[in-house]
């Protein structure tokens, strides 16, 4: 892999121009981690939700800037099976899957014991990008590059939209015309599982009916639909 050179994306919403720093800053450490751990050793922990689609977006614009990229490589993604999860969450997986053309290994755990499991069938792996950012919950310090906890199978989690906000995330995705799952146009903000998710209650209207999750005004408020 060639070193030394960076890639950007002057693509900036003209509505958010600080988003361009970040946007160069989450390429640069996409980059970095493909060049650090390679290809086969990195995979995408991808959820459907709307933190991976922007980050899958991204990576794929590094990709696409990348010199040596292997003809046959396919960007490799974990996906976890929950056992309350949406439908429409597998349903907008399957549609990514085949617009990107990426592989996904599948697990039925729990998350720390489908990782214990990819650290056996797949040595090779030693890195994941996860799309982590400073508010979801015990992630405020986490850094670009974070080790696994104590106790978990070792990884290297990458976090390329830790400094990117709620309001960012949306932005990026409407300008990029990016697909992302039907349940954030029914009011959901935060998708988790179906006993724990609801529509986010600071987005419904006087009709009783929900407004799209983009159209939050606090991004505080994100998680309001999580118990």
């Amino acid at each position: 892999m060639s070193q030394g050179s960076t890639i950007s994306n002057p693509d900036i919403p003209a509505s958010n121009p600080g988003l361009g720093l970040k946007i160069d800053q989450s390429l640069k450490i996409i980059q970095q981690a493909i060049e650090r751990y390679t290809f086969e050793g990195i995979v995408l922990a991808f959820n459907g939700g709307k933190d991976s689609v922007v980050l899958l977006h991204l990576i794929f614009v590094v990709l696409g800037k990348l010199p040596d990229v292997p003809k046959s490589y396919k960007l490799c993604t974990l996906y976890f099976l929950l056992k309350d999860r949406f439908p429409e969450v597998d349903k907008f997986l399957e549609r990514v899957t085949q617009s990107y053309n990426i592989s996904t290994i599948t697990f039925k755990t729990s998350f720390k014991e489908g990782l214990n499991e990819l650290s056996v069938v797949h040595p090779k792996i030693k890195a994941i990008f996860m799309g982590t950012r400073r508010t979801d919950p015990h992630s405020q310090n986490l850094d670009y590059f974070a080790p696994t906890d104590l106790g978990w199978p070792s990884f290297v989690r990458v976090n390329p939209l830790l400094d990117w906000s709620f309001h960012d995330i949306w932005d990026f995705i409407l300008r990029e015309k990016l697909p992302y799952c039907e349940l954030y146009d029914r009011g959901y903000t935060s998708i988790g599982c179906t006993k724990d998710t609801k529509p986010n209650p600071a987005l419904i209207n006087e009709f009783g009916q929900y407004h799209p999750a983009y159209k939050l005004k606090d991004g505080n408020a994100e998680r309001e639909g999580r118990t």
